[in-house]
């Protein structure tokens, strides 16, 4: 999708020192330094095949970086995003808690992927009526003393869909 639609059609120059000259679908350069930086923005849409395709390559991507590079917190984080956003929502929590397992900062929530990983992947198994398995995802954090608002968010919702 991103190739048959040019996306990458204002890029400068890519090579050994990176370097992009535009802001380009949410990315932009700080100084025309060698630094890429994402931007963080919520994305208001439903998903498409677009987006599904997307989400395929992400896992993909992250699989590939997790085999490259052995197993990291932040890869498996966002690894567990992308099969959430697949609607593998049983394969995604296993992740997620593998990525947990591996993390020592997890109970701030700081690695990058965490909160994404965890609002995403409580998101799909809401969404494939494992209400209950989202429940006990919460109770885990709370046990572990995560005090971040989408824990709190999430159970919430929990809780509203088992009185539903």
């Amino acid at each position: 999708y991103l190739l048959d639609n040019n996306i990458t059609k204002d890029i400068d120059k890519i090579g050994a020192d990176v370097a992009i000259r535009s802001e380009l679908f949410g990315i932009d350069t700080a100084n025309n330094d060698k630094d890429i930086q994402l931007k963080d923005t919520e994305l208001e849409f439903p998903c498409t095949e677009e987006t599904k395709e997307a989400m395929f390559a992400a896992k993909a991507a992250w699989t590939r970086l997790l085999e490259e590079y052995g197993e990291k917190a932040e890869y498996t984080y966002y690894l567990a995003a992308s099969e959430a956003g697949l609607g593998e929502a049983s394969q995604a929590l296993a992740d997620y808690r593998s990525a947990r397992d591996m993390d020592r900062k997890h109970a701030s929530f700081e690695t990058p992927g965490c909160v994404t990983a965890f609002r995403m992947t409580g998101q799909a198994l809401s969404d494939a009526g494992m209400t209950t398995e989202a429940a006990e995802l919460c109770n885990e954090e709370f046990s572990a003393g995560a005090e971040h608002p989408e824990v709190y968010n999430r159970a919430g919702m929990c809780c509203m869909a088992e009185k539903n």
